[in-house]
């Protein structure tokens, strides 16, 4: 199927790519696209032909910088689903779907602004699936997905909440702060 910027849907926002790019003031030419961000231009070629078999994605670069790794972080989730259950149905979903996990009577679950799901996941393997995304470890009890932070503020203690786009508050515990704020730029 031949998907244009007009007909792909921007996940986030729920507009096409075409209409999310322009409110942007980002220039679309057919398949290639320049965004400036900061002192950062990035160009975006796309090739489209029934020859190619799968997506490859090549980043030409003098450097890593933040909005960089944020979009490299973006790429990496793109392929990864996991797997929860609520009312004895089993779902599949996508990381950019998903709040936060959380364990409860050594039970790990899925939070979605829709819904809660369980996993058969452990927290440590759910770090590990999601190494080097915007999904990290913030609690002993706690994985999180940077991508769903509002805003965040200071506690006592040295700890930190996150505040995520649907009102929920999440504890950054004093050990995982560090890394928090690092993956945050602070």
């Amino acid at each position: 199927m031949h998907h244009t910027p007009q007909t792909l849907l921007h996940t986030e926002t729920g507009l096409n790519w075409y209409s999310y790019l322009k409110y942007h003031n980002i220039r679309v030419n057919s398949n290639n696209f320049s965004v400036k961000g900061g002192h950062t231009v990035l160009k975006v070629n796309i090739e489209q032909s029934s020859a190619y078999e799968e997506v490859e994605i090549t980043i030409k670069c003098n450097g890593i910088d933040e909005n960089l790794e944020k979009l490299i972080s973006s790429i990496r989730l793109y392929s990864l689903t996991v797997s929860g259950k609520k009312d004895d149905r089993l779902y599949f979903l996508k990381p950019e779907d998903i709040l936060y996990f959380d364990t409860a009577d050594e039970k790990v679950f899925i939070y979605t602004a829709e819904s809660v799901f369980e996993t058969n996941l452990k927290l440590y393997e759910i770090e590990e699936r999601f190494l080097g995304t915007s999904i990290i470890r913030v609690s002993k009890s706690a994985v999180l997905n940077l991508l769903k932070v509002d805003y965040v503020t200071p506690l006592l203690n040295g700890r930190i909440q996150a505040v995520l786009q649907n009102g929920e508050k999440i504890i950054i515990s004093r050990q995982y702060v560090s890394a928090f704020k690092k993956r945050l730029g602070l």
